[in-house]
């Protein structure tokens, strides 16, 4: 959706232009619906907007369903897209190009640069899987959940975000329970910290209560 001023630059009502296919936006959300109405419906169609091949323009990635009862994608219909900003309002599929298909039931997706090597990596969570891509940095991802220590956990991800902590001397007190929070809701959804040897392990209930400290 586009927003437009009104003519003239005067005060007024906002009004919105849908330009999503002319901008070349043709995602549609595939959630495989049934009779049955399982939850997993209703939560399905997760986007990130990042700048993924770092060129300054912000690309978007939509996470997509799969078919029910088995979670898994059956074609390109329920890939997860990549679209690319050209810049002046266009964008391209690049999904295949990216690798970033993807497999399973998806729901959400965070981008970050977890390992700090400049590039944006991606976070895709979903029902039973969950699936880190490393940014190669050459428009292309890999997946390294498994090495990174990402669990593939019984149930689903229905929220995604990344928290980035550090000492910070001299933070308001304000800011400390914003910060704790903030580290609750991951704790809640992923159960998972960074560290080393491996970028993530499952986080223990001495970490959360230091966060609740906070």
């Amino acid at each position: 959706m586009l927003a437009a001023p009104l003519p003239g630059g005067g005060q007024g009502e906002i009004h919105f232009r849908n330009v999503a296919s002319a901008s070349g936006l043709d995602f549609v959300l595939e959630n495989h619906p049934t009779e049955r109405k399982h939850l997993i419906e209703t939560m399905a169609g997760g986007v990130a907007v990042f700048d993924y091949d770092g060129d300054g323009l912000t690309d978007i990635f939509f996470t997509n369903g799969a078919a029910v009862p088995s979670l898994e994608k059956t074609g390109p219909g329920d890939w997860n897209r990549l679209y690319r900003n050209l810049g002046g309002m266009k964008f391209r599929d690049v999904t295949g190009q990216a690798g970033l298909a993807g497999a399973g039931y998806a729901i959400g997706a965070a981008a970050a640069d977890f390992d700090n090597d400049g590039h944006v990596d991606l976070f895709v969570g979903g029902v039973r899987r969950n699936f880190l891509y490393r940014n190669r940095g050459d428009g292309t991802f890999e997946e390294v959940s498994e090495a990174s220590g990402i669990p593939r956990r019984i149930g689903y991800d229905r929220k995604c975000g990344w928290l980035l902590t550090h000492p910070v001397p001299h933070r308001k007190q304000e800011g400390r329970h914003h910060e704790a929070a903030y580290a609750l809701q991951l704790l809640e959804v992923f159960g998972i910290a960074s560290s080393a040897p491996r970028p993530f392990m499952p986080i223990s209930a001495t970490a959360r209560r230091r966060v609740e400290a906070l």
